[in-house]
């Protein structure tokens, strides 16, 4: 299919189907990454609503901090395997580059580790984020509406 256009260069057909075989193995991977993701945040959700209430008096302080680390951790897990899944796809493009020419794909590769370094390291996102015990705390939701 790729043949007629001239900027592509031309691969026998066993490169071709390495090819397709490693994309499929990028997209089978970010599959399975994204299902385990949407398990672990429906445990997550259950632990959400298996949290002790505030007016519980059998649990004690550390007892719940305990529960609110365990809940956290498991949010973070799930949050991190969706950043897997996200990244697969991300370099999955990138291999499709590489049916029109290596060069393109080794760039289109380079191009994703930039956005995806600037995205982490560097994003407007991460700033809001970040709490240093200087700045101001952001404002309250509006306390006459309540």
């Amino acid at each position: 299919m790729l043949a007629d256009i001239p900027m592509v260069q031309q691969a026998s057909q066993g490169m071709s189907e390495i090819k397709l075989l490693c994309l499929a193995l990028v997209f089978v991977y970010a599959f399975f990454t994204f299902s385990w993701c949407m398990r672990q945040y429906n445990f997550a959700a259950i632990l959400v609503g298996s949290a002790p209430m505030v007016g519980e008096r059998h649990v004690s302080e550390q007892e719940r901090k305990a529960f609110a680390a365990r809940a956290a951790r498991v949010i973070s897990m799930a949050a991190n395997q969706f950043n897997f899944g996200l990244r697969s796809y991300y370099f999955g493009m990138t291999m499709l580059a590489w049916f029109v020419s290596p060069w393109l794909f080794m760039l289109m590769s380079t191009g994703v580790v930039l956005v995806l370094y600037r995205r982490e390291f560097h994003s407007d996102v991460l700033d809001v984020m970040v709490y240093t015990p200087t700045e101001a705390p952001l404002p309250e939701a509006n306390k006459e509406a309540a």
